[in-house]
């Protein structure tokens, strides 16, 4: 998963967890160092396939506030 990530910028951590989300999707998480255009990210991001399955995006609540 690291490697998937790098394009866009220096991987801090990732987590993927064994349980699935109410929609029956895996969830994780992940943490990028010195990110400059999180909006970007998550557009660029949220376009991603792993294998046959589509990678779905979407910044972290507690920091939307300080990003906007």
């Amino acid at each position: 998963m690291i490697k998937i990530f790098q394009p866009w910028a220096r991987v801090k951590e990732v987590f993927i967890s064994c349980r699935l989300n109410r929609w029956g999707r895996r969830f994780g998480f992940e943490r990028l160092f010195d990110v400059e255009n999180t909006s970007r990210l998550e557009r660029e991001m949220d376009q991603v396939r792993i294998g046959n399955m589509k990678l779905y995006v979407n910044i972290s609540r507690y920091r939307r506030a300080e990003l906007d």
